[in-house]
């Protein structure tokens, strides 16, 4: 015990004795002064201009350690830059005014902040006016090679317009904006995932009436136009992240479906065959679904290139219901996955999993290839009410298969084995051969969530192509 408070007494002592250490050890109070002198800058600036500033800043006894200038609209930072100011100056340089969508003109506020080495620091502001310019031309530089000039339309402010007899149906082209006066910039416009982006140089799709060619950009809205959006027969994709996009709406059974704005990646999309076939005479470019009418999510995934669909109940995903419609939902290990196993197999995540294509009333497909989707060697697989992918009771509308609620009928017990005891399905004596497309159908009891799993061979290659 005497030992601990000797310890304790010693601590307090060394503690007491630093914090009783002169102040000028404290690194964390502002010490010294600093101040900004003076800030100068233009009063008026055009968007996409780079705005020339300077300003004075002096540091009493601690040198100075840097400053950063911003520039707001309404508050908010909309273009920011740091700058190392090490010793008493004047310093000079160049802030970027954003080329911005939407922006009325207005005045905008300009902030320039100092601090030394100690953080004593300093602020001060001015304000700028800022307008969006009316160009004396844009360019249309198209995929071809050839430039089209446009020129505002003098009865819709910030439009341009292209127009020329030679201009091809199927245009396809980026926008350059030359820099405007003394202190523009170039912007260009392009798309990216069929949307309209600044500083892309990525093709814009236009497609082109040629009984009045034209083709127009508006640079207050950022909308080019006639042009092909990124869409599912018309309506346009949301943004999930970087690689998938989606639309959730109403489609009709055997409804003919274009998603528009993929032009050039289309050819390298596996198309499901659970849930397409191709319309005859497109050239591929036009889809049929075949499940029945209803709510579905389709999106498309540009990393995996392939179109997951899901069948919806309102806003949620849907399950299977108590009188056997709805959807069935899939996972297993990694010899099952869309659009591929190589590229994308389960492997038991929950986030992965995809539902059966619902064919008819209480009769559900998955379609695939042997290898591909579905894999021939170690296959462990199940079927689930919903995407939650947990098991539950007798009675939960969890674990589809499980307590012998799914029958093996036809050819399938040749191929597939399912426990009685968790509902896991794997090979039985016979395996998918590699390339060969099956057919497996689920057929639901009405009433009592029951199923019939049969397998048949399909001899030709899908999806097929229909009137």
């Amino acid at each position: 015990m005497r030992k601990l408070i000797l310890l304790c007494s010693m601590m307090s002592a060394g503690l007491f004795s630093i914090t009783s250490c002169d102040d000028a050890n404290d690194e964390f109070d502002d010490k010294g002064s600093c101040s900004i002198l003076s800030f100068t800058g233009q009063e008026s600036a055009y968007m996409g201009d780079s705005i020339a500033f300077s300003f004075q800043v002096a540091s009493q006894g601690v040198p100075l350690n840097q400053a950063k200038v911003q520039l707001l609209f309404d508050e908010n930072i909309v273009s920011e830059r740091f700058l190392s100011v090490g010793e008493n100056n004047t310093y000079s340089a160049k802030l970027f005014v954003p080329f911005l969508a939407n922006v009325p003109d207005g005045t905008a506020k300009v902030v320039v902040y100092a601090q030394n080495e100690r953080f004593a620091k300093d602020r001060k502001e001015r304000e700028i006016q800022i307008q969006r310019p009316h160009f004396e031309k844009l360019y249309l530089k198209s995929s071809k090679g050839v430039t089209y000039e446009m020129t505002e339309n003098p009865n819709v402010a910030f439009e341009y317009v292209a127009s020329s007899p030679d201009m091809p149906s199927d245009l396809e082209g980026y926008i350059e904006i030359p820099a405007y006066k003394t202190n523009g910039n170039k912007i260009t416009f392009g798309a990216e995932d069929g949307i309209v982006t600044q500083g892309s140089t990525q093709n814009i799709e236009y497609m082109i009436d040629q009984t009045t060619p034209r083709a127009c950009f508006n640079t207050k809205t950022f909308e080019a136009s006639p042009a092909i959006k990124f869409a599912l027969n018309g309506q346009e994709f949301i943004k999930k992240n970087d690689n998938e996009f989606y639309v959730e709406r109403e489609i009709n059974q055997n409804e003919r479906i274009v998603i528009s704005g993929m032009k050039k990646e289309w050819s390298q999309y596996w198309i499901d065959p659970s849930w397409f076939n191709f319309k005859k005479n497109t050239e591929k470019k036009e889809l049929v679904f075949r499940a029945i009418t209803g709510k579905y999510k389709f999106t498309v995934d540009k990393k995996l290139k392939f179109i997951k669909v899901e069948v919806m109940n309102g806003d949620a995903m849907a399950s299977l219901l108590e009188n056997g419609t709805g959807t069935i939902w899939t996972s297993g290990n990694n010899a099952i996955g869309k659009p591929n196993l190589t590229s994308n197999n389960i492997n038991w995540s929950p986030a992965k999993m995809f539902c059966l294509s619902p064919i008819e009333t209480n009769k559900y497909e998955f379609i695939f290839e042997g290898g591909k989707q579905l894999g021939t060697g170690s296959l462990n697989f199940k079927f689930f009410y919903d995407n939650t992918q947990s098991d539950g009771s007798a009675d939960a509308p969890l674990a589809f298969n499980q307590h012998n609620k799914l029958k093996l009928i036809g050819n399938a017990g040749t191929y597939l084995t399912v426990s009685g005891t968790d509902g896991n399905i794997k090979h039985a004596s016979t395996k998918f051969a590699a390339g060969q497309f099956y057919r497996l159908t689920i057929t639901v009891a009405n009433e009592s969530r029951k199923g019939e799993l049969d397998i048949e061979e399909i001899n030709e290659t899908l999806p097929k192509e229909v009137d």
